[in-house]
């Protein structure tokens, strides 16, 4: 928690480890053939307050991006019945693109803000991830909840403040 920032702040690891004899697949609708539908892993799926929202990026803004790749992707959104806002940070972790013992592969950002908010770090959004026998995939995120309508300077001044 930060109260200077008004946040709060979860940082989690995730790993799956293959204890087949074959590879293990993972994929997306997409990577099935729907178009822009590639939610993998990690996703969340926001209140009503967040439908139309305001999806913000570290170099764009809106819909526009849905697939696209960057450290972090934020939501936000006005409150029911008040004046209140929120703003919900998702950053994934510079090590989960980073070659390793089961190789690398980029996350891109599913995103929506209709007709219900949601957002995931997707690591099977336009490509399958095949995981050979024995490996494991590590992944770690942070999702940090925030009071007010953060713009996008005060979004990365909070993760360059709260490095990993």
């Amino acid at each position: 928690m930060d109260r200077a920032a008004g946040s709060w702040a979860l940082t989690w690891t995730s790993e799956i480890t293959n204890r087949r004899r074959e590879p293990l697949r993972f994929g997306s609708p997409t990577t099935a053939g729907r178009e822009m539908a590639g939610y993998t892993g990690l996703f969340w799926r926001g209140p009503r307050a967040f439908r139309d929202g305001r999806i913000i990026g570290p170099d764009g803004e809106g819909p526009a991006l849905m697939g696209t790749q960057g450290p972090w992707l934020a939501l936000s959104g006005e409150h029911d019945g008040t004046d209140g806002h929120a703003t919900v940070v998702f950053a994934h972790a510079p090590e989960n693109d980073q070659s390793g013992d089961a190789g690398s592969h980029p996350a891109h950002w599913f995103v929506r803000n209709e007709p219900f908010a949601g957002v995931a770090p997707s690591w099977a959004f336009h490509d399958e991830l095949e995981l050979a026998p024995g490996d494991t995939l590590t992944r770690r995120y942070r999702v940090v909840v925030a009071d007010g309508a953060w713009e996008r300077e005060e979004i990365a001044g909070y993760l360059a403040a709260h490095p990993w």
